[in-house]
């Protein structure tokens, strides 16, 4: 099965074969990761109990609105790389990823001053609904996750040139090194029978920043490293490219806020209307069946650079033809996660034994969630590798608008309970589904035109 589906994508393809040996490191990575990830529910949920852990998700979900402040730029980046790679403009590439550093970072250091006052004022414990941590310490642990996370988030740009160079294996073993090594910080935390909650955080935000810092070293080295042509350096700090790196990168900005407010304001609505403990059975859920996401990310993610470079080299053929094959994988992951459903009540009680009951709405709902993003995965790899995305961005502004009273109505009003939270991103993420198709085969057609193009 494996060695049909590799014939599959790679057939006589120049292209595709050099992506070949990404697509099948990833596929190794990918597995590892899912492992790793199921592997630190059940040991996290029973170092912290549901409720603490319910509120580590909905901390660490909130951490995620820390991209809206790229403004873009990591898109914006993405895009332009993969076009000056095709082109070999390098000397533009190393400005670009200069400039971008600058930028990412001059931002982040803005919002946290602003963050850094700001948390004094705060009232954690009724944002997330507990009394069983004091504020005093909300406040110590949130300063010190947003902290390791915005550090972890201007060395990612390193990941970005790799997925632009069609090199997406390499950013995955990091991040694999990552996983592995809170994994183990966390068993060894476990064996110290201290339970902390700060150190839960520490280890899940620093241990990235650490792993990112020691990459970035090596990849911009003089000596071994692959992008010290392309490393970051003051004098290629260029303000006359600031307005052609943001115009791109403003789309991508919107797009992104609409999808963090899609996904991670669940969190937050289940928290204030049901409480912490439902946000552990939901997030359990979604950990189930994003082992579908890990593998439908495997196979698009090494093509959606390749795709811009086969769009600025006019190899449309490659194009319709890679694109057929995605849509054909994408099926048979559909048939997967139908099956997931069918056997998930015994995953539940081998994964997580008598610890905490999964509804079976919920395991529905979740699954359909996952199946829709599944399903528009070949076109929205497609349009965001060569930046046609306004009809995206127009759609995403809307949908983010809808999911917050659309959740609350399901879920409080309909009485759907905690299942009417996901129902709602449900609905809101097959809007974006329709639109994809349509605009690929317009532009693939050349008749695009307008918002189409």
């Amino acid at each position: 099965m494996l060695n049909r589906m590799k014939a599959l994508l790679f057939k006589g393809q120049e292209q595709s074969q050099s992506i070949r040996w990404n697509i099948l490191l990833s596929s190794l990575l990918k597995g590892i990761n899912v492992i790793i990830s199921l592997l630190l529910v059940p040991v996290v949920l029973k170092y912290l109990d549901s409720h603490y852990y319910g509120l580590w998700l909905t901390i660490s979900s909130v951490l995620s609105w820390i991209v809206f402040f790229d403004i873009g730029l990591s898109g914006g980046l993405r895009v332009n790389l993969a076009e000056f790679f095709a082109k070999s403009k390098l000397e533009l590439a190393k400005i670009y990823v200069s400039t971008t550093y600058f930028l990412v970072t001059v931002i982040i250091g803005i919002v946290l001053f602003i963050f850094v006052i700001t948390n004094f004022f705060l009232n954690y414990q009724k944002i997330f609904n507990t009394d069983r941590v004091s504020n005093d310490e909300l406040k110590i642990f949130i300063f010190m996750v947003v902290i390791f996370t915005a550090m972890k988030f201007i060395l990612q740009i390193l990941g970005v040139i790799l997925i632009a160079d069609q090199k997406p294996a390499i950013k995955e073993l990091i991040d694999t090194i990552s996983r592995i090594l809170i994994l183990v910080l966390i068993l060894v935390l476990i064996q110290t029978k201290i339970k902390s909650l700060l150190m839960v955080g520490v280890i899940y935000t620093l241990v990235p920043v650490i792993v990112y810092l020691f990459s970035s070293f090596y990849f911009y080295n003089k000596k071994k490293g692959i992008y010290y042509n392309y490393r970051p350096a003051l004098d290629s700090i260029k303000k006359k490219y600031f307005k052609s790196l943001t115009t791109l990168s403003s789309k991508f900005f919107i797009i992104k806020i609409s999808f963090i407010i899609l996904f991670t304001t669940d969190n937050i609505i289940i928290t204030q209307l049901f409480g912490l403990q439902e946000v552990t059975t939901y997030n359990i859920a979604l950990k189930y069946f994003s082992i579908i996401l890990f593998f439908s990310s495997m196979i698009y993610l090494p093509f959606t650079s390749a795709y811009a470079h086969a769009y600025h080299k006019g190899d449309f053929k490659w194009i319709r033809k890679i694109t057929n094959k995605i849509i054909f994988l994408s099926g048979i992951l559909a048939c997967v996660i139908i099956s997931m459903i069918l056997v998930s009540d015994f995953v539940y009680a081998k994964w997580l034994g008598n610890q905490i009951e999964i509804p079976r709405l919920l395991t529905i709902f979740t699954a359909i969630s996952v199946l829709i993003q599944v399903i528009g995965t070949p076109f929205n790899a497609f349009l965001n590798g060569i930046g046609k995305i306004k009809v995206q961005l127009r759609i995403s502004i809307f949908i983010a608008i809808l999911n917050i009273p659309l959740s609350v109505i399901l879920a409080k009003y309909l009485e759907f309970g905690v299942s009417g939270v996901i129902l709602a991103t449900c609905i809101c993420n097959f809007i974006p589904v329709l639109a994809q198709p349509i605009q690929y085969y317009l532009i693939m057609g050349g008749k695009a035109k307008g918002i189409w193009n």
